[in-house]
């Protein structure tokens, strides 16, 4: 199975093109370092805000 689709992957352009501008667009809008840096002073604004208040940080999954 694995084989077949490294073939078929290797035959079909736009698959690889498409495959491609996936990657891109996570590198960009997930793991950038501009993303990950609001969401570091997002969770340091949270730290604070736990350590003033004594509440516990809750996450969203998402974060």
């Amino acid at each position: 199975m694995l084989r077949w689709k490294v073939v078929q992957l290797a035959l079909d352009e736009g698959m690889r093109l498409a495959m491609g501008e996936n990657l891109k667009h996570y590198l960009d809008n997930e793991v950038s370092w501009e993303v990950v840096t609001v969401q570091y002073g997002e969770a340091y604004l949270m730290a604070g805000r736990s350590a003033r208040t004594g509440q516990p940080v809750i996450l969203d999954p998402e974060f």
